[in-house]
Order: structure tokens, then C-alpha cells, then sequence
């Protein structure tokens, strides 16, 4: 970050002048961390009074932060909001009703990522305000609440109508949202094919076994998942249910590397035993480190040569 934008967000308006003074550049980003840090004054001086140039970051930050004495004064100097910078979604994501009323009294157009973006974040009472006025629903609002892990929100979203989108319950398990999950499927969203793969990811075992019990199909994506999960984050017991319960087995020496690479001897023992390959890293993972170990490396390092690690 440049000199000018760093002091613009802080608001010390002396320290851009003394930068500017000694010729250091300046550019859009001084009037976006001005507006990030609703420095209404500093935005003023930069673009008004020396020409800073602003693009339509600056009202959608303006509207992301709250400070609408900053996008009005942007928006009536001319400073654009394009669709991909729209200041409404980024009002609503950051619960700013008052914010999200005036931009599209003024001309900010509607869009559907409002309702995704403020399901995301939890903003109920910027939803309510959304469907009490009629706008219309956005077909990804509910998967963006799985995903935020709002349960509330998910709740309301769907008692109001809103439709479920196709990957919700692969969201909720992408994040280890099990009870987004449980809710989504227990009132009649469907597993998508990523659910139990997503699940396995994540690291969430309630998801992994819910949806497995629940009829939801998986492959052998859930079980490489599955175990990257447990060798470079120590959920074994993911890896465990997903092997014990007749997933399509699909090891990769990495899961040995991994497993070596972040200490988990418990991951590492149990892949060997159901025959997953060392792979010629492993042993150069535990003798080459030059990192600090996640684990007790001279143990590691005994237990691999004591079963037959090639070395």
C-alpha cells in the first residue's frame, strides 16, 4: 500500500500533504481508504481540491463501512458505482439499512447478490426490510446463509419462501455447518453430489455421517477429502467412518506426506495399515525439515524406520 492511501484510511491529512509535498504518488486506492475510513475530509482535499482520481471502488467501500456522508458526497461529485462495484449489495452484506435505502433512492441498481450477501452475514433486518418491499428473491440466498453457517437466517429465508438453492447443503457442508446442514435437508432441500465430499473436506464428522446416513451418494473424491483432512489437519475419525463404511478407497501416497509433514503419526499409522503407499517423500519430509515440526519428529522419524519406510 502506498504512503498516501495508508495515511488516507487513518485520516491524517497533514502526513498525505507532506507526501505529496515531496512528490510521492498517489492513485484511486487514496480515495478508497479515505472512504473505507469515512474520512469525508481527506476524500474532499485528495479528489476535489488536487485531482485524485476515484473509480467506483469508492462508493461501493463507502457503503461496505457505513459512511453515507461519503457516498453522497462521492455520488454528487460524480464518482460511479458500475454494476460490478454496486454500492446496494455491499450496504446490505454490512447491515447498513439506512445506507442501502438511500443508494437506491439514488439511482444504485437492485441486485439479487443483496439478498445473498446480507443472508451470508446474518442481517435479518436488512432481509425483512428486502422482503417487505418487495424485492425479489434471489435464488442463492439461502446457500450463501448454509455457507455463513446463519441458521437463523436460514430459518427465515425459508419460512418466507425463499427457494432452496441446488447447493445448500453442499455449502453448510463445506463450512462444517452441520445443523444449517440437518435443517436445510430435514426440510426438503436436496443432498447436491458434493455434499458428502464437502463434508469430508471440512473435517466435520456430524456432517460426514448425516448425509451418509441420509442417503446422500459418495465417490471417491470423499474419500481422497477425507483423507487430506486427516493428514494435514488430524481429523483421523473423518477418515475412519469414510473407510469403514465402504467408500470408494482411493489412497494417495500424499496422505503418508501430509500426514508426516504435520505430525499426525496417529494418521500415519492408520493409512499404512489399510494400504495406503508411502511414496518416496515421506522419509525426506521427516529427516529434511527445516521448519519447526507439528509433532514429535524423532518419534516419527523411529516409527518410519522401524516399518520399512523407504528411505
Amino acid at each position: 500500500m502506498c504512503p498516501c492511501a495508508a495515511a488516507a484510511e487513518n485520516g491524517h491529512l497533514v502526513v498525505i500533504q507532506w507526501s505529496r509535498e515531496k512528490g510521492l504518488p498517489w492513485n484511486a486506492a487514496t480515495c478508497v481508504r479515505a472512504a473505507m475510513g469515512g474520512h469525508l475530509d481527506v476524500l474532499k482535499w485528495a479528489h476535489e481540491e488536487h485531482g485524485c482520481q476515484w473509480d467506483g471502488e469508492t462508493c461501493r467501500i463507502a457503503a461496505e463501512y457505513g459512511h453515507l456522508d461519503v457516498l453522497r458526497y462521492a455520488r454528487e461529485n460524480g464518482c460511479p458505482w458500475p454494476w460490478r462495484c454496486l454500492a446496494s449489495s455491499s450496504a446490505a452484506q454490512g447491515g447498513h439499512l439506512e445506507l442501502l435505502e438511500w443508494a437506491l433512492e439514488n439511482g444504485c441498481p437492485y441486485s439479487e447478490s443483496m439478498y445473498s450477501g446480507a443472508a451470508f452475514e446474518g442481517r435479518l433486518g436488512i432481509l425483512q426490510w428486502l422482503y417487505d418491499n418487495a424485492y425479489p428473491w434471489c435464488a442463492d440466498a439461502c446457500r450463501a446463509a448454509a455457507y455463513g453457517g446463519q441458521l437463523e437466517t436460514l430459518k427465515w429465508l425459508h419460512e418466507k419462501g425463499c427457494p432452496w438453492a441446488a447447493n445448500t447443503c453442499g455449502n453448510a457442508a463445506l463450512r462444517g455447518h452441520f445443523k444449517c446442514l440437518q435443517y436445510a435437508h430435514e426440510n426438503g432441500c436436496p443432498f447436491d453430489e458434493g455434499t458428502c465430499a464437502n463434508a469430508a473436506r471440512s473435517g466435520c464428522l456430524n456432517s460426514l455421517k448425516y448425509a451418509h446416513d441420509h442417503g446422500c451418494p459418495w465417490d471417491e473424491t470423499t474419500y481422497v477429502n477425507a483423507s487430506h483432512s486427516a493428514a494435514y489437519f488430524g481429523h483421523l475419525e473423518v477418515l475412519q467412518f469414510a473407510h469403514e463404511n465402504g467408500c470408494p478407497m482411493a489412497w494417495h501416497p500424499e496422505t503418508c506426506w501430509g500426514a508426516t509433514d504435520c505430525g499426525h503419526l496417529d494418521v500415519l499409522k492408520y493409512a499404512r495399515a489399510n494400504g495406503c503407499p508411502w511414496g518416496i517423500l515421506t522419509y525426506q519430509m521427516a529427516r529434511n525439515r527445516t521448519t519447526p515440526f507439528r509433532g514429535n519428529r524423532t518419534e516419527i522419524l523411529q516409527w518410519l524406520r522401524d516399518n520399512g519406510c523407504p528411505e
